[in-house]
């Protein structure tokens, strides 16, 4: 059985594969977050809200069906 990835995991990993810190990962938004949100994000504590998601999809290639996935049945 495959394992997904979570939301969080995938915008982790793109992060880290950057070479970004969570500081310059929050500074590529407009507005600008601070590092504990995306802190928060990675570890699926929170999801961003929409005036955040569509830009993180845009710059990450983080598939729309992940990020909008909820808990599985």
């Amino acid at each position: 059985m495959a394992t997904y990835s979570t939301f969080g995991e995938q915008l982790r990993t793109w992060r880290l594969d950057q070479g970004l810190s969570q500081e310059d990962f929050g500074e590529l938004l407009d507005p600008k977050v601070r590092p504990s949100t995306v802190c928060c994000w990675e570890n699926d504590v929170r999801c961003p809200s929409w005036r955040f998601l569509g830009q993180i999809l845009a710059l990450t290639g983080i598939p729309a069906d992940l990020a909008l996935r909820t808990d599985e049945a």
